[in-house]
């Protein structure tokens, strides 16, 4: 048990888009996910990291019940702690260079969700992200984040990467399901 199953992936290599969506990589068949972020280069310099999850109906759901807090270290001295609460997003990581030259930000983040229980669905993270920094700085960022479910009907599906102000010009994203990680075999 343990490998990791490759259950979605995506790619922009230049240009400028809104956001990218992987669909259809949540499912009942795992309950912990590990997703990869390379190269996530904004258009804009400054800019930061958002994501939403993706409904069973392939909707963006950006309903205001996100709730989020991201610990931020720089090599310039200048720390920071955020958090959100009835947000209508998860912000990942901010200040991104938009430089190809520094790397964007780079993002290893645990998912986890429980399709399979009769209490609601869960889609819960935590991550840790470099940051290449507008100022040429570097930054590490770590945070939590967790969609409510007051409804207790908004199965998660997919998951929506997104820009805050600007739009993507670069973004390479996998996605796996762990095996040995899920609710059906008692775990």
């Amino acid at each position: 048990g343990g490998s990791h199953i490759l259950v979605g992936s995506g790619l922009l290599n230049g240009g400028s888009t809104a956001s990218i969506s992987i669909t259809n990589c949540f499912s009942t068949t795992y309950s912990a996910y590990r997703m990869i972020i390379r190269r996530f280069i904004p258009i804009q310099n400054d800019d930061d990291m958002r994501i939403r999850i993706i409904n069973t109906s392939g909707s963006d759901v950006d309903a205001s019940n996100y709730r989020w807090v991201v610990q931020r270290q720089r090599s310039d001295g200048d720390d920071r702690y955020q958090n959100q609460a009835d947000s209508k997003f998860k912000a990942i990581g901010g200040g991104i260079y938009n430089s190809d030259q520094q790397g964007g930000a780079n993002v290893d983040m645990m998912i986890h969700t429980d399709r399979n229980t009769t209490g609601g669905n869960t889609f819960n993270a935590h991550w840790r992200a470099g940051v290449a920094r507008d100022n040429n700085s570097a930054s590490y960022h770590t945070g939590y984040a967790h969609y409510n479910d007051t409804t207790g009907d908004v199965a998660p599906s997919g998951i929506k990467i997104f820009a805050g102000a600007s739009n993507i010009s670069q973004i390479r994203v996998a996605i796996y399901g762990i095996v040995g990680a899920n609710l059906n075999n008692g775990w």
